[in-house]
């Protein structure tokens, strides 16, 4: 008799338990649709803080990749970036992962676009990022023009500044030589300077010349690390030379902005 009255017992104890963690899972989809329909009204605050009370129950490639949207139509590069990378953790097909690391690419060129002229190094270091991000767009999607444009104008903007930090450093260089000539001294010392100073000139260009290499081994296009037929090089040519002309053509140099 009391084997017969245990199961049931058991049985809605069970349901009692599992049913508020079922439906917790189940309301992220409720701030998924609540979120779209902020978006949608240009509220991107209000969307992303329904999109992050969702990723509360459950982590989901739509919740991060919409809330990165929001982040970045609010000028937040740094979360959107953040949410396209795990977005792209979670992308359940190549489509949305393409969907993800572009816009990872972008928001790195934005994110260095804000701190170019206040801090060059790091820029250099998050157009790097955006280079390595759109290579592999075009890895998975090879036709991808936009992810092409945008590749080439990440290319454009680290080139510049590697340029201007070249020529400052040779301005430095310079004005140093002419504080050296300038500099009223005597003996053996005045004439030790001047082949003291040519080695450290020497020291400082092999020190810069290999940074540079490094920093162009690290933006090489992923096309490069591996072994190519001719006709890939061509292809990879003709790629990047379309893509430079249609920057030239398109004059504002902006990046080809996507939320699909």
């Amino acid at each position: 008799m009391l084997k017969k009255t245990a199961l049931p017992r058991i049985f809605f104890i069970l349901i009692f338990i599992v049913s508020p963690v079922v439906i917790f899972s189940m309301g992220f989809k409720e701030n998924e649709l609540n979120g779209n329909k902020l978006y949608k009204e240009s509220n991107f605050e209000g969307a992303s803080a329904e999109y992050s009370e969702g990723l509360t129950k459950r982590a989901d490639y739509d919740l991060y990749y919409n809330r990165g949207v929001s982040y970045y139509k609010l000028g937040q590069f740094d979360k959107s970036y953040s949410d396209f990378e795990d977005a792209a953790t979670y992308a359940n097909s190549a489509g949305d992962q393409i969907k993800a690391v572009y816009n990872a690419g972008n928001s790195n060129y934005m994110m260095a676009a804000t701190v170019k002229t206040e801090n060059p190094g790091q820029a250099l270091e998050f157009y790097g990022q955006a280079v390595r991000h759109f290579e592999r767009v075009l890895e998975l999607d090879v036709d991808n023009t936009d992810a092409s444009y945008n590749l080439e104008l990440s290319r454009l903007r680290l080139d510049e500044i590697e340029q201007q930090q070249n020529e400052d450093q040779e301005e430095g260089d310079e004005q140093s030589e002419d504080q050296q000539d300038g500099d009223p001294r005597e003996g053996n010392e005045q004439d030790s300077d001047p082949q003291e100073q040519n080695q450290q000139n020497s020291d400082l260009q092999d020190s810069e010349q290999q940074d540079a290499d490094q920093q162009s081994e690290s933006s090489e296009s992923a096309y490069s690390k591996e072994e190519i037929s001719p006709k890939d090089i061509l292809n990879e040519e003709a790629r990047r030379q379309e893509a430079i002309q249609a920057i030239i053509i398109n004059g504002s140099e902006e990046i080809v902005d996507k939320d699909w």
